[in-house]
């Protein structure tokens, strides 16, 4: 399948990449290989043909864009929020299992949201899918400030939340991940298509088996479809 990369200087990545089952490219449709480090796993995203857009902020949030450069439309993943409260409670508006990691913090449900908890299958792996008609806070959704008119999607968004947790020392942690798509009712499928995808390269996903892949796919084509833009 062919493959349109943004990548470091010398070091090359591969020029095709096949998607996982049961996922395939929609027509009009890109995937980007982006590795963010020498030596670091190749993070694939798959968006509208446009512009492929890498935010690395020095406290460790990192944001991925694709598609036009007006920031319009598009997808825009958030992958390491940053900074140790941020990845505590990134998403606990979302994701029961992380509000109640969070006690004290903000975690009230955005006014004109929907939210789904969909299950993974995956021991410590939670997620939501969630759709707003306009949405708030322009970090959380990955589009930096959501009041820039630049950066304001012109669609409804539909998302995908996840959670990460892990037990150390005897205290639960949560690491917040999302990714989400705003694209006109033509496009539904790239929609379904990137989510999906975002969710098979989780650390957890190697452990999601067959059945719970294709059944978390049928339940994001879903959703995607009952909220059109």
């Amino acid at each position: 399948m062919n493959a349109f990369f943004s990548v470091p200087p010398g070091d090359p990545l591969p020029r095709t990449v096949r998607l996982p089952d049961p996922l395939t490219l929609p027509p009009g449709a890109v995937v980007a290989g982006v590795r963010l480090g020498r030596g670091e796993a190749v993070h694939y995203v798959l968006g509208p043909e446009g512009a492929c857009d890498i935010y690395l902020g020095a406290d460790g949030a990192s944001r991925i864009g694709l598609g036009p450069a007006d920031g319009s439309a598009g997808i825009w993943e958030v992958f390491s929020p940053g900074g140790a409260a941020m990845q505590a409670t990134y998403g606990c508006a979302y994701i029961p299992e992380v509000a109640r990691l969070a006690p004290g913090a903000e975690c009230s449900k955005p006014r004109g949201t929907e939210v789904r908890p969909v299950p993974t299958g995956v021991r410590g792996l939670y997620a939501s899918l969630v759709w707003a008609k306009r949405p708030g806070s322009g970090d959380l959704w990955g589009r930096g400030d959501a009041e820039d008119s630049e950066t304001t999607a012109r669609y409804g968004t539909v998302a995908l939340f996840l959670s990460r947790q892990s037990t150390y020392s005897g205290h639960r942690y949560s690491e917040g991940l999302s990714i989400s798509c705003s694209l006109p009712d033509r496009q539904d499928d790239i929609c379904t298509a990137s989510l999906g995808l975002f969710l098979t390269q989780t650390e957890q996903a190697p452990a999601m088996g067959t059945s719970d892949r294709r059944r978390v796919v049928r339940a994001i084509h879903s959703f995607v479809g009952q909220h059109r833009s």
